[in-house]
């Protein structure tokens, strides 16, 4: 194909419309031989592609996903190290590949998210209190988990729950729900969510976890919320909810704003307060008595933690970095 039928000048680049608008291209799926290849790389590991039988299964399976390169590495990620046939038609014969995507949402990640373990299923559930674009720090992350106390209990004595956590991040990247981007410091691997991913978990999730915006409309049910706003009404909102555990503040929100969470919310198990613009960590702050993870990360203007900090008995996680001016 020539660079004029692409939409391409001679210098390889986007001829511009009228309006100074760049143009749009609509890219198709990856050809059969090459989506296959794919799926072979993610779903076979050294020496299981001995299996014919498999392989002319997963040939079916890769014809379902139509060339899309994220629900064949899904797909090929539940199936990994998989020998049993039947696991595999199960996959390939799932009603599933009938149904039109669900509010965007791909047939495959629906069926990957639900052939993963119940506690991958919780862990993977409560990303969807992050922005999309999130930088994931694995450490930040297992802390995150291990307030809620969704982590399985060590099956070795030499372990402790953060090496439960890491693994349940690994097999989240084996399955293409997370994706590893490159970047390694000391021991925290970073990572984000596709976006078509990230929609996956707010499905899930819908009722329990909100992000609340100036137009959110909260249900009495919701137990976990991340601001992205700060708005009269979203105080209004809050009046009638009772059950929240979870406060992540994602943009600078006023003291009022956090005295109304804390004094109506006394259950919280995490409070997320990074890059917050307070002078002061409010004395208040001693009477949530079940929080178990305060971020107060990049919190510049920070001096000194109050000693009412160490009412909180039930504190596991206290997070201090960039925190530039504390004495």
């Amino acid at each position: 194909m020539g660079l004029r039928e692409m939409g391409l000048d001679e210098m390889g680049l986007g001829r511009w419309g009228l309006d100074g608008t760049a143009p749009t291209y609509d890219l198709k799926g990856l050809p059969p031989k090459d989506s296959l290849s794919l799926f072979v790389k993610f779903a076979f590991k050294e020496g299981q592609d001995q299996y014919p039988n498999l392989l002319e299964i997963g040939k079916e399976i890769v014809g379902k996903c139509k060339g899309i390169p994220l629900a064949i590495k899904t797909i090929a990620g539940i199936l990994y190290s998989k020998v049993d046939e039947d696991e595999w038609k199960f996959v390939r014969d799932n009603e599933i590949w009938n149904l039109e995507q669900d509010g965007g949402i791909l047939p495959a990640l629906r069926l990957s998210y639900n052939q993963l373990p119940f506690h991958l299923k919780q862990c993977f559930a409560y990303c969807s209190l992050f922005p999309k674009n999130y930088v994931f720090c694995s450490f930040k992350l297992i802390q995150f988990w291990m307030a809620y106390g969704i982590l399985q209990s060590p099956t070795n004595k030499n372990q402790e729950l953060e090496d439960v956590g890491d693994l349940y991040i690994k097999n989240l990247l084996l399955r293409s729900f997370f994706q590893d981007d490159n970047v390694h410091k000391f021991e925290c691997i970073t990572f984000k969510i596709h976006d078509l991913v990230h929609d996956l978990t707010l499905s899930i999730a819908e009722g329990e976890c909100s992000v609340v915006i100036k137009k959110s409309t909260l249900v009495a049910e919701v137990c976990h919320l991340t601001f992205l706003d700060n708005d009269q009404e979203i105080k209004t909102q809050l009046e009638k909810l009772s059950k929240v555990r979870t406060i992540i503040f994602q943009t600078n929100q006023p003291m009022s704003l956090l005295e109304v969470c804390i004094s109506k919310f006394k259950y919280l198990w995490v409070l997320d307060l990074r890059e917050s613009s307070f002078e002061v960590l409010p004395s208040f702050i001693k009477t949530l008595k079940h929080l178990r993870y305060l971020d107060l990360s990049d919190y510049h203007k920070i001096k000194q933690i109050p000693d009412s900090i160490c009412k909180l008995h039930s504190l596991q996680t206290l997070l201090l970095e960039n925190c530039i001016n504390l004495e």
